[in-house]
This record gives structure tokens, C-alpha cells and sequence, in this order.
């Protein structure tokens, strides 16, 4: 066999994690023979490689490559190649690969997840002030110093905010006889607030005295039945997120503290609510909601939607009440929520902790490929337990340790349009992503070689890598042949195309 020279498709900075044919059977022989021209041969399949003989008619130009020989040169497949690999001081790193990749490739890329000890966190504490949680108000109002050593056990970067809910000011909910209306609480002894829905009192800050003031300031309020609007407030946190100060570079809590149950979707038709919240930001410049009476409750999978959509966690403390709130996490809410028994105010510190802990120890990747549905991407880990097994999800991770991912990508089918695509992985507490830019053979570099072929004229066709493709109705070594009334004679040995197809 002549020794020949490769010429690569593609240049290679690093090539890392590749997983590429090597049984190049003569199954795959075959599907490479049926090739008639040098990008055709490439995108085949990773076996098929196309021999360079300048003006040749070879019928085996396309094959595997130990069947080529008395090649000039080799357009040899590289048939994936990773020529970017950025990492930057994140929790999730590389943060973006460029991968070349073929039909019938898989390449296994690695991603790493490690939590920052210091990374900023925002709490927004939401608190039921219904006449049954005043003794937790009030412990609330004189934690102090406590919540300050309780958060910076979490991270040195903490932001905390706050709102209060109640229920919607309206029958069968709360009397609206203007008695009860002023002073909902029905009692001498206790001046209440009116009964509203939803009140934001302080923006994200890093001054905690500016939090506890806002607590202190909290007045205490009333409803009628067992059930609060505690759903309505939460969606509210979330859709008013630039409001509130929500930042991207955050983990993000909000800590529920109530003893109600939950209205929901179809409650607010009692008091003619009946529309559903389009996903607007519903509160004034005084923080209060002005609109309760028009936006049904909304739904616990909405809810659910809204929580990962902006990357929020909830944890729940319940003073009563906890069997019903574990429910719901177990059904609908097990990666958003932390449920805790509030036996008494100054719990709160203990279970803001432990909810915390549970977050920051999973991690959970995702990916849309609706933008290129011919990709098939798939996960593993073996969550720091030994065994690997196909998972986009590790939980009761070792805080602060690596946690590797491997990467799948296989591409099932060859996609028509060849333009490059992105896939962008997410994980699902933080704003962090990794980027993957796929590229496809879009060219053989061996057509830059035809250049230097002087002697090579191809009557009516084009000379695309050493080889006449001819015009339809042409054929032969150098397209001088007209296809008469017989297409017999217009057929390739081993194709199946008329006039090479053109």
C-alpha cells in the first residue's frame, strides 16, 4: 500500500472524552462505497474516510480505512473533537465546550459541580400574621443576634427580606361588616390590622437591623376560616422578583412561616376571583397587593413552575398542621421543598439551617433540545456512592465536595440544516449553566487541493476533491459523456444514482 498524507477536517485544540467508531466492520464498508462525493462520505458515517486521487473515477473513493489505497491524500473523519473547554471560578465548571459531532457519535463530556461555601444567599422571610401566630411574631421580633450567628454559619454573604400574608379581604373568608372589617380580631383587648392578602414591608438587605425593624413594625391581623393565601403570596414573591430585589447570582430561599392550610386553584370563585394571574407582578409602591379580589388562588403545580423557574427553594415551618405540608412535598414539591415542625418560635433558626443543608446538598442538571430534537442527551453520576447509574439528580451530597456529571451526546440523526446549534445545561438551584456549542462537517478540506490540478477538466461538471461530479445528463471520468436514451450506462458501478445524482 502507498504511504499517503491525511488531511484533517477539522483542527483540533483539545480532544477530550471522545467516543468514536472503531469497529469499522464491512457493514459500514457499504454504507461508505454508496457515497459519491467527499462531504457526503464524511457525514456517513465516522468509518468512512474519502481517498484523494486527482481526476480518478475510482468507485471506491469512500470507505473504510484499511480497504483505501494508492491514495494521494485522505480526508481522514475526525468524528468528534471538543476544541473548547472553559472553566472559570464557578460552582459549575467547564461553564462552555465547542463539539464537533457526526451522525451515529456520542461523545462523553464531564461536568462538575462543587458548592461555594460563601456564595450569596437571599432569604425572603414570608410570615402568616393571622391572630394565632402572634406568640411566633413576637419571639420572631427578638431573635436578633441569634438569626445574624445562625446565617453566617451558612455563608459570610447573606441578604434577608420580608412579607406578611393573610387572606383575601372578602366573604367567606373575612367578615366585611365594618366592625370586623377595621378590627378583624372581634376582640377589645387587640386592636388588629384590616384582613389583607399579601403586603411586601422590606426589600433584600444586607442590614439585619433594617429587617428586625420591619418585623417589630408587623401588626397582626385576622381571617375567618383554616385556609390562608399563603399560595397567592409566595407567587408573588416570585413574579415581583425585580421589585423585591431578587439578584441572579444568588441561592434563593423563601421561609413560609404559618399554621393554616393552603387555598388554591377554583378557591377564589367564593369571593368572585375567577380570573387567572397571566404572570404579572400585582404589588403598589407600598408594597400591597391591589388586586385581591380579581386573581384566583393560584395552583400548587403552578407554584411549582414559578419555583423553578427562578430558582427558588421553599421551606416551610408549620406550627400545626405539618402531616398536610409533607404531603405536598412528597406529591408535587420534592426538590423545592423543606418541610419543619415550629414547636416554638426560636426553632425558626434550626430549621432555616436544616432546610439550607438539604439544598446546598443536591444538585440536578437539565437540558432543552427542542431546538435540535435529532440530539440525545443523557446523564450519569454516581452521586459520590460508587456506583454509576443514568441520573440528572444526586441528593445527600457531602456539602462542598466535586460532584462529576458525564455528558452523552449522541446524535441519532443527520440534521439537514448544518448550522452550528447551542444546548445550554442548567442546574436547578443556582444561576450557573454550562453552554455546549455543536458543530457538523460542513466541508472537505481536500477541495483545497483541486486548485493545483491544471490537467484536470471536467467538461460539464465541477471537480470537488480529485473527482469530476458531473452535471445531470453527464457522465465519465471527466463529465464528457452524454446520457443518451439508455440511463443503463449512466449508473456508477456500485451506486444506485443516475449521473452520479446530479
Amino acid at each position: 500500500m502507498k504511504p499517503y498524507t491525511s488531511v484533517f477536517v477539522f483542527s483540533i485544540i483539545g480532544l477530550i472524552g471522545v467516543s468514536y467508531c472503531l469497529d469499522c466492520t464491512a457493514e459500514k464498508s457499504l454504507i461508505c462505497r454508496k457515497q459519491t462525493n467527499c462531504l457526503d462520505c464524511i457525514r456517513a458515517h465516522s468509518c468512512c474516510n474519502w481517498c484523494y486521487k486527482a481526476g480518478s473515477s475510482s468507485i471506491n473513493a469512500c470507505d473504510v480505512k484499511n480497504e483505501l489505497s494508492n491514495c494521494e491524500y485522505v480526508e481522514e473523519n475526525q468524528a468528534v473533537a471538543i476544541i473548547s473547554n472553559v472553566t472559570l471560578n464557578k460552582q459549575i465548571s467547564p461553564q462552555s465546550y465547542k463539539v464537533i459531532l457526526r451522525k451515529d457519535e456520542t461523545v462523553k463530556l464531564t461536568v462538575t459541580y462543587q458548592a461555594d461555601r460563601d456564595y450569596p444567599l437571599e432569604l425572603y422571610y414570608l410570615t402568616d400574621l393571622s391572630y394565632s401566630m402572634r406568640d411566633y411574631v413576637e419571639t420572631l421580633k427578638s431573635l436578633g443576634d441569634k438569626l445574624r450567628t445562625s446565617l453566617s454559619s451558612l455563608t459570610k454573604n447573606y441578604k434577608l427580606a420580608y412579607g406578611s400574608f393573610l387572606d383575601k379581604p372578602g366573604m367567606p373568608f373575612t367578615l366585611t361588616s365594618p366592625d370586623n372589617f377595621e378590627n378583624p380580631c372581634n376582640t377589645d383587648k387587640l386592636k388588629c390590622n384590616p384582613t389583607y392578602l399579601f403586603k411586601h414591608t422590606l426589600n433584600f438587605t444586607s442590614n439585619t437591623d433594617e429587617f428586625f425593624k420591619a418585623v417589630t413594625d408587623s401588626q397582626i391581623s385576622a381571617n375567618l376560616d383554616d385556609l390562608d393565601g399563603a399560595l397567592e403570596a409566595i407567587q408573588q414573591v416570585l413574579l415581583c422578583d425585580e421589585t423585591l430585589g431578587w439578584t441572579e447570582e444568588s441561592r434563593k430561599l423563601i421561609v413560609l412561616s404559618t399554621d393554616s392550610l393552603l387555598h388554591s386553584a377554583g378557591d377564589g370563585i367564593l369571593v368572585g376571583a375567577t380570573r387567572v394571574n397571566p404572570g404579572k407582578c400585582l404589588i403598589d409602591r407600598f408594597g400591597e397587593h391591589i388586586d385581591p379580589l380579581t386573581y384566583d388562588y393560584p395552583s400548587i403545580a403552578e407554584i411549582r413552575s414559578l419555583l423553578r423557574k427562578y430558582k427558588v427553594n421553599l421551606i416551610v415551618a408549620v406550627q400545626e398542621k405539618e402531616h398536610f405540608y409533607q404531603s405536598l412535598k412528597n406529591s408535587t414539591l420534592q426538590k423545592e421543598m423543606y418541610v419543619g415542625r415550629l414547636k416554638n418560635a426560636s426553632d425558626i433558626l434550626q430549621l432555616v439551617t436544616d432546610g439550607f443543608q438539604q439544598f446546598i446538598r443536591q444538585v440536578e442538571f437539565s437540558t432543552d433540545t427542542s431546538d435540535i430534537p435529532e440530539l440525545d442527551v443523557k446523564f450519569f453520576s454516581d452521586c459520590n456512592q460508587g456506583s454509576v447509574t443514568e441520573t440528572t439528580f444526586c441528593q445527600n451530597i457531602d456539602p462542598y465536595q466535586k460532584i462529576d456529571f458525564n455528558v452523552e451526546l449522541t446524535l441519532k440523526e443527520w440534521v439537514s440544516d448544518s448550522r452550528y446549534r447551542r444546548i445550554i445545561i442548567r442546574e436547578k438551584n443556582i444561576n450557573e449553566e454550562l453552554t455546549i456549542d455543536i458543530n457538523f462537517p460542513d466541508k472537505c478540506n481536500c477541495i483545497n487541493l483541486d486548485a493545483a490540478l491544471k490537467n484536470v477538466t471536467c467538461n460539464n461538471g465541477i471537480l470537488s476533491c480529485g473527482k469530476c461530479i458531473c452535471n445531470k445528463g453527464w457522465k465519465g471520468d471527466r463529465c464528457s459523456e452524454e446520457c443518451l436514451d439508455s440511463l443503463d450506462g449512466c449508473i456508477e458501478r456500485g451506486a444506485s444514482n443516475f449521473c452520479s445524482g446530479k
